[in-house]
């Protein structure tokens, strides 16, 4: 990569004195560099200070009138101007060659150098930049499959959840259609027993109106309360409840099931009507309706009677 330097006018001593180059991490030592150009900026100064009294004085003489320049040889020049002023101007003017040739050559050393530089850092940034493009870039990659395999992961735990689910809540949903059906099967069965279970009950109400029917046809009194004792209680929930085997009732053609006992109560309407009917039946009863044309009747104490219902 070229630079753009102005290079200073080596003609010029201010210009030398003042000359301005690209900075650079390698190279000649700044200061070093400065002392020498001053250097150079006050012999040029000097020189050139010189070459202006020789160009007066080559004007005086020549103002004295036109010379043969082609006479006119070192060994004139050494005869008019003097040995020493010869030597010197000589001296002069290679020196002043040679610095301008030392100046531009370290100038462009110092470019050259300062290129070499500028091209070895446009080259370690280039490098470090397309190392660092290149870690990024991995970095980026290793971050997107990881977050891919991480959605991955989380998709198969959720679909295993999903499916754990379903199959508790169909398992759920079987048990409880067992259940059910298992529910209604009992409740059939228990209907079908509470309805043999009444039928039996209103068999056994009939027959004990039946066989009340009998006792009083066939004159037979119950004996009378004393006056004074307490009536009989009248059944509750509590006394009368009995306990009621359910398969005494069941179809002996149905699938067994657990036996379960049922509390049963008697129906409050039967007994009350049977202790009404007896005490009807001991309120209009007296004492000659206890005799007959053969004598008292025979406690049924005495001599049991039977009774076809």
């Amino acid at each position: 990569m070229a630079l753009d330097i102005q290079r200073p006018d080596p003609s010029s001593p201010a210009a030398i004195a003042s000359a301005q180059f690209t900075m650079s991490r390698r190279g000649y030592s700044e200061d070093e560099v400065r002392d020498f150009l001053r250097q150079v900026s006050v012999e040029v100064s000097r020189l050139i200070e010189r070459e202006r009294f020789l160009q007066s004085e080559l004007k005086a003489l020549q103002s004295r009138g036109p010379m043969d320049m082609s006479a006119v040889d070192e060994a004139t020049v050494t005869e008019l101007l003097g040995a020493e002023a010869a030597r010197v101007l000589s001296a002069a003017r290679e020196a002043a060659q040679a610095m301008r040739d030392r100046a531009a050559e370290s100038a462009e050393n110092i470019v050259r150098e300062a290129s070499r530089e500028a091209a070895r850092v446009l080259e370690e940034a280039t490098t470090e930049a397309s190392r660092r493009r290149t870690d990024v870039t991995t970095e980026a990659e290793q971050e997107i499959e990881l977050a891919k395999e991480q959605g991955r992961e989380m998709v198969a735990e959720v679909r295993a959840y999903r499916e754990r689910v379903l199959a508790d809540l169909a398992r759920r949903t079987d048990e409880a259609r067992r259940e059910l059906e298992r529910l209604v099967q009992e409740r059939d069965r228990l209907i079908s027993a509470f309805e043999r279970a009444r039928s039996a009950a209103s068999g056994v109400v009939g027959d004990l109106n039946a066989f009340d029917e009998a006792i009083r046809d066939a004159g037979i009194v119950p004996p009378l309360a004393p006056p004074d004792a307490p009536p009989p209680p009248r059944p509750t929930r509590d006394t009368d409840a009995q306990f009621f085997d359910v398969r005494k009732f069941e179809d002996p053609n149905a699938d067994n099931t657990p036996d379960r006992g049922i509390v049963v109560e008697p129906e409050a309407s039967t007994t009350t009507e049977a202790s009404d009917s007896l005490n009807e039946g001991a309120t209009s009863t007296t004492a000659d309706d206890m005799t007959n044309d053969k004598g008292p009747v025979d406690s049924p104490t005495d001599e049991p009677v039977t009774a076809e219902v």
